[in-house]
């Protein structure tokens, strides 16, 4: 699949807001206020997993799940109103900044790190579409959150994992 347009809602400061439709990549729009359900994924070792339920505007689950657990939830939703939102690495050119590693090693650890990722996205989206789950990828552009910006941002003031934060805010106000 490849990466469709955001079209953003903008405040009185004129900065984008929230995504509220997105094209795929057969220009059609996906209006994400149709669904009941849109899910956030981040891939990797540990996969984050966050649910927004557009009728209520809020989280309603938050995880860090292995592989076969995601799958396994995936599968659950299965035939409700839902839409995946899945950060996808594969088109993010890799920098390993080689003066920031400490030492060879390490450098090839986080090389591998990313490969494993990019795997396991690619994994997830075909699976979803082997299960017929309306899906997109989202190219990771956003910076990461910290605890103290999850809270700033949405409230939630549970300590959860950087995964779990990646996903949440692939759906943060998606409707």
């Amino acid at each position: 699949m490849r990466y469709g347009r955001n079209i953003f809602r903008r405040g009185r400061t004129g900065r984008a807001l929230q995504a509220l439709v997105s094209a795929n990549s057969n220009g059609e729009l996906i209006k994400y206020g149709e669904f009941d359900y849109v899910i956030g994924i981040d891939p990797g070792k540990s996969n984050g997993f966050a649910v927004w339920d557009t009728r209520k505007a809020a989280i309603t689950h938050m995880d860090t799940l292995n592989f076969f657990d995601l799958l396994d939830e995936l599968k659950t939703w299965q035939g409700k109103s839902v839409f995946i939102r899945v950060e996808d690495p594969r088109v993010n050119k890799p920098v390993f900044d080689k003066a920031a590693a400490d030492t060879k090693r390490k450098m090839l650890r986080v090389a591998q790190n990313v490969g494993m990722n990019k795997k396991d996205a690619e994994n997830i989206i075909e699976y979803c579409k082997k299960i017929e789950l309306k899906h997109e990828a989202v190219q990771p552009k956003e910076k990461k959150w910290t605890q103290e910006a999850l809270t700033r941002r949405t409230g939630i003031t549970k300590k959860v994992s950087q995964h779990v934060r990646d996903a949440i805010k692939l759906i943060w106000r998606i409707n």
